[in-house]
């Protein structure tokens, strides 16, 4: 029997690593780091968003609770300073009061207790501090996006309408935004779709389902075939809030 070019092998953090993009620059410039600002990276999962600021400060800590992730996170920078990887959550990150310039958060404010979160954001920032909230999705104002999301069951995550919640302790959100375009084959389309958390809350025939779903989509319904690159539209949001004090 031939070989199913759309086989999917799913490895979890791996496949964040291997198919979830990264920031676009512009956004993080907006962060205005430059080198001696001290950057804690909330949520680092895979390590994208750490990479990026990288290359503008050495003085950068990750924290992440999943040891997977944390795996992953050195096969993408194995250079990354262990001493500066902590295993903590976003809410609980153990750091000393007012130690850092930025917090930032790519790609997981959704999945935080948001008051908890912005507690402790507050209490590990100087004075005007700022905290940086990223957020990637497809561009479901595309029609067919928005049929690509349902199959994925990925739709808006963050809507501009409904900003993140912070506390008190911050000033007034500020919104930037950045319309970009990925490219993935059909099977790194498909092993996107294992990266949502509607993939990780499914039981196995569901998942079958989906990935069945989008086969049919992306290859009988849009016709990509298995060597073609899929454009995938993305809208990037930066939210930036200043610590009053």
């Amino acid at each position: 029997m031939a070989k199913n070019p759309y086989e999917l092998i799913t490895d979890g953090a791996q496949a964040y690593l291997d198919v979830r993009p990264g920031y676009p620059d512009e956004l993080v410039a907006a962060l205005d780091i430059y080198q001696g600002v001290k950057v804690a990276d909330i949520g680092a999962g895979t390590g994208k968003l750490t990479a990026q600021i990288c290359s503008r400060t050495a003085q950068v800590w990750a924290v992440e609770p999943s040891a997977e992730m944390e795996s992953a996170f050195f096969q993408a920078l194995p250079d990354f300073p262990r001493s500066r990887f902590v295993s903590a959550r976003a809410e609980n990150t153990g750091f000393s009061r007012r130690e850092f310039d930025i917090v930032s958060y790519g790609q997981c404010w959704h999945w935080l207790d948001a008051p908890a979160a912005s507690r402790e954001a507050a209490r590990i920032l100087r004075a005007n501090g700022k905290i940086a909230i990223f957020c990637n999705q497809l561009n479901v104002s595309i029609p067919w996006v928005l049929q690509l999301t349902r199959i994925m069951r990925s739709g808006d995550i963050q809507k501009i309408s409904k900003p993140p919640q912070l506390t008190r302790d911050f000033g007034k959100l500020q919104l930037n935004s950045v319309d970009w375009t990925d490219y993935l084959s059909v099977r790194e389309v498909m092993l996107l779709g294992t990266t949502r958390a509607s993939w990780i809350k499914s039981n196995p025939e569901d998942r079958a389902r989906m990935q069945d779903n989008l086969r049919w989509y992306l290859c009988d319904e849009l016709g990509y075939g298995e060597a073609e690159k899929v454009p995938l539209p993305y809208q990037t949001y930066l939210w930036l809030a200043e610590k009053k004090y």
